[in-house]
């Protein structure tokens, strides 16, 4: 099964200054590693400063796909290969579009990861409830990557410490963080 009957690419382009400010509409994005509750990054999400934030639910794929902790930054990574791997459980947010900004450029969106939307199984409810949601996947990797250990569920007390990027010594360009791979 292609991805591409699942996932829906959208555009990231925000740099058109004749466009007149609105109230902004908040949109749904699934989180499922350091931006989660209890983990390094989730304090972008509580900053104020940052834009709007929102928890919605605990939700989780509907569809199998690989997650995986990877490079010497052990960085949490979903991968687009849908069928492989486990159904990946997080968190759903709304944020407006200031704090979509915030965590494209977290995620390096249009160079490194890609914002997608797929449709989630909520797990917070009594009934049987699907939402749609961006979520953050790699489209471009290496093949080793998916001879990493997949899980369904990150939690950074599970696997080696993440270090975030200002942290990095190294930087996280493609070419260096795919070198061991």
């Amino acid at each position: 099964m292609l991805l591409s009957s699942v996932i829906h690419r959208h555009s990231t382009n925000t740099e058109n200054s004749d466009e007149i400010p609105f109230k902004s509409t908040l949109k749904r994005v699934f989180l499922y590693g350091t931006l989660k509750t209890g983990e390094k990054n989730h304090h972008l999400l509580q900053c104020n400063g940052n834009g709007i934030s929102k928890f919605m639910c605990k939700a989780i794929t509907c569809i199998k796909m690989p997650l995986v902790v990877a490079t010497h930054y052990n960085i949490p990574f979903l991968l687009n290969k849908p069928g492989v791997g486990y159904n990946v459980k997080g968190e759903i947010y709304e944020v407006d579009d200031q704090m979509l900004k915030v965590l494209d450029r977290l995620e390096d969106v249009g160079n490194f990861y890609d914002r997608e939307t797929i449709i989630f199984d909520v797990l917070d409810s009594n009934h049987k409830e699907s939402v749609e949601a961006f979520v953050y996947v790699l489209n471009k990797y290496p093949a080793g990557l998916l001879n990493e250990s997949m899980m369904s569920d990150y939690r950074h007390c599970h696997v080696k410490r993440y270090i975030s990027p200002k942290d990095r010594r190294h930087g996280t360009s493609k070419e260096l963080l795919w070198k061991e791979y």
